[in-house]
């Protein structure tokens, strides 16, 4: 199979280990290559362990509860614990291990040793493979302004990513740091260790005992905002909108969504500035709606996993609804509960 020349621009960094696991699992499944040669192909194979039980490799044994760091490991990335150094060298190893299996699995089927339509199958794992080349996150890419902290730049070109969250196994954590020097949400992992130094020390965590209920986070699709995420080019306008709401981002769920104008607006404007509009005939929205705020949340729902949470909420009231009859100041809404004016605000909501 010519196609399968080549394969090693596509082979997945070590940041897709788990899943090349799974991709090798199906693979070699495929090709009729049993769990027993899984372990002696990875014995037999350069740059691996031959004479130690630990490094191993027996695919009904090993297994991968959660994605490990997909980030390349650098200097600001390493947690200070004792596990991560074994966590690091235990990691290349089973790469290594997990090549040669992937590799003599690809060989074999490249020889024609595979089952009826696995050829499909592998076509799929191919593509697979391509898609783990692109899954990682991607680093920051610092850039000094002058103001005494570094910014990540993210242009049409390129924009830095984060890994889907994954919940740690039990006794284990995950940390996300930022900071000053130029951390950006910096993954890092470690184990919970018991320190002999302060055995006086407990951490008590009641899981029944609950507070508060958080929705989400998320942020404010003002006319400023659309009119500068437009002013980008089309690619840099997906890279922003991935930053903020999908899951290689920071993952936004919820949303202010102004009515009309505000003081983030270059005009001043409402839904119903027909004098005397009770039934609100002329009701509309306008070209900030149409042709920004609503154009930007749809692309942003597009990229979130989950269903965005919206909320509405104006900054005035048309003027004649108002006592002071202008759109800034302190004006309030005439009349009283109950009357034309109330029932009338109640009904531009609803619109």
């Amino acid at each position: 199979m010519e196609a399968l020349e080549g394969l090693g621009s596509i082979l997945p960094s070590p940041a897709s280990l788990w899943l090349l696991e799974q991709v090798s699992g199906e693979l070699c499944k495929c090709c009729g290559v049993g769990k027993a040669r899984w372990s002696q192909v990875a014995k037999s194979s350069p740059g691996s362990s031959s004479n130690t039980e630990s490094h191993e490799l027996s695919h009904s044994k090993l297994t991968f509860p959660a994605p490990p760091d997909a980030s390349p490991p650098s200097k600001h990335s390493q947690d200070t614990g004792p596990a991560t150094a074994a966590t690091e060298t235990q990691r290349e190893v089973v790469w290594q291990q997990l090549q040669s299996v992937h590799w003599h699995c690809l060989s074999r089927c490249s020889r024609g040793a595979m089952g009826p339509g696995c050829a499909s199958v592998l076509g799929w794992l191919l593509l697979a493979q391509v898609a783990l080349q692109v899954t990682g996150g991607r680093p920051c890419d610092a850039k000094d302004f002058g103001h005494g902290s570094l910014v990540c730049a993210c242009s049409a070109t390129y924009c830095d990513t984060l890994d889907p969250l994954v919940l740690p196994a039990p006794g284990s954590y995950v940390k996300y740091e930022s900071s000053k020097a130029g951390k950006r949400l910096e993954r890092s992992e470690g184990s919970f260790q018991h320190n002999a130094k302060s055995p006086d020390f407990h951490l008590t965590l009641d899981t029944a005992q609950r507070y508060q209920k958080v929705k989400g986070f998320g942020g404010s699709i003002t006319d400023a905002a659309a009119i500068n995420i437009q002013s980008l080019s089309k690619d840099a306008q997906k890279h922003l909108l991935r930053s903020y709401f999908s899951e290689e981002g920071i993952e936004y769920n919820l949303v202010r969504v102004p009515m009309a104008s505000t003081d983030f607006s270059i005009r001043l404007y409402t839904y119903a500035d027909a004098e005397g509009d009770f039934e609100l005939r002329h009701f509309n929205l306008t070209e900030e709606d149409t042709h920004m705020k609503i154009p930007i949340l749809q692309a942003a729902q597009a990229v979130a996993k989950r269903p965005l949470s919206l909320y509405a909420s104006p900054w005035t009231s048309p003027v004649w609804m108002k006592t002071n009859g202008a759109m800034t100041g302190r004006g309030t809404l005439k009349g009283s509960p109950g009357d034309k004016y109330h029932r009338a605000w109640a009904k531009y909501f609803i619109r």
